[in-house]
């Protein structure tokens, strides 16, 4: 069958009458429908999923040592012919949408990109190593990907220049009072569709500057698009993924794990890659004196203790700002 047809459901219609003595019944995945791979998939007595790859190299695989995953060199009897493969086990049946993921997403490295069969199988393991098994279970919103979509545009900016001090200074997955914080700047960063500059601030404090800091909020205006040129969700991790892998391979895993924080599942990467964003607009404003913000400051006495939250909104429109593609980040970002 087409990798790309595989879904979850897939499963359900193996053969489960086999056994490690008398064979199993696979599956092939394929670039094709009717063309023949060295990648198999099957469901073996116990119940366990597996992607067996065929491989003769003896080329060591790593297991990635988490529950519900092993990856091991075994030999399979497949289809009445017994093949020395590397073989990929899920054992974990609430885990299947996510082994579905990571099987499509080694066909791919195999398949299209070429890749050699253990290259590929690490590369993507240790890509979804940091969701597994903790992975969010739900789609994000569409404002809620709007939201991670601005702060991941700022952060592949950053990234260019820096990626250690960009992952390290990005503050948003972990509940951050701002996005990001740098020396003497932090920086919120909003995202609307809306068609113009305006915002919802939660919070009271939310747009005070942090001691000794000063504060400037990015506002991007974004516009659903069936441009398929235009950035998505998916674009953007991949390009930090790259910039990253460049210089600093072991700053992955932090990179996966913030993105596990900030609600990203890879297993709806298909709906993030086609959500297409274009930016309408995007600037930067300082938070001074004369920016419309809400803050303990600037109201008289204290809250009452039983105000649990306040919310409110603000306009952008005429406000001095400086345009993003403008912005020299070594004024902020050191």
């Amino acid at each position: 069958m087409k990798y790309t047809d595989l879904t979850s459901e897939t499963w359900k219609d193996l053969d489960r009458f086999g056994g490690h003595a008398i064979g199993y019944k696979s599956v092939w995945l394929a670039l094709e429908e009717v063309k023949e791979s060295l990648l198999h998939i099957f469901v073996d007595e116990i119940g366990y999923y597996h992607l067996a790859v065929e491989d003769i190299g003896m080329t060591n695989v790593v297991d990635p040592g988490v529950t519900g995953l092993a990856v091991t060199r075994k030999n399979y009897m497949m289809d009445g012919t017994v093949k020395s493969v590397i073989d990929i086990q899920c054992n974990l049946p609430n885990l299947i949408n996510e082994f579905t993921g990571i099987v499509k997403d080694i066909c791919c490295e195999i398949l299209v990109c070429k890749v050699q069969a253990s290259e590929a199988i690490s590369r993507v393991i240790r890509n979804w190593q940091s969701f597994w098994a903790e992975i969010p279970a739900a789609r994000m919103t569409d404002n809620q990907i709007g939201g991670l979509f601005c702060e991941l545009f700022i952060l592949r900016e950053l990234c260019r220049l820096d990626p250690a001090r960009a992952l390290n200074n990005w503050r948003g997955p972990v509940k951050g009072k701002h996005d990001f914080v740098f020396s003497d700047w932090s920086i919120e960063v909003k995202g609307t569709f809306s068609d113009r500059h305006i915002h919802i601030i939660n919070g009271i404090d939310q747009l005070a500057p942090l001691e000794n800091k000063k504060l400037a909020l990015i506002s991007f205006q974004l516009f659903r698009t069936e441009n398929p040129y235009a950035d998505s969700l998916l674009k953007l991790v991949e390009d930090i993924y790259s910039y990253v892998g460049k210089s600093r391979l072991d700053l992955i895993p932090q990179f996966q794990k913030s993105l596990f924080l900030a609600g990203y599942n890879p297993v709806f990467k298909d709906y993030y890659s086609d959500f297409k964003i274009e930016i309408l607009g995007a600037a930067l404003f300082v938070v001074d004196e004369s920016f419309p913000a809400l803050t303990r400051h600037i109201l008289l006495g204290e809250l009452n203790s039983r105000i649990n939250n306040i919310s409110y909104s603000i306009n952008l429109e005429g406000l001095h700002m400086i345009l993003l593609p403008e912005v020299k980040w070594g004024d902020y970002f050191y």
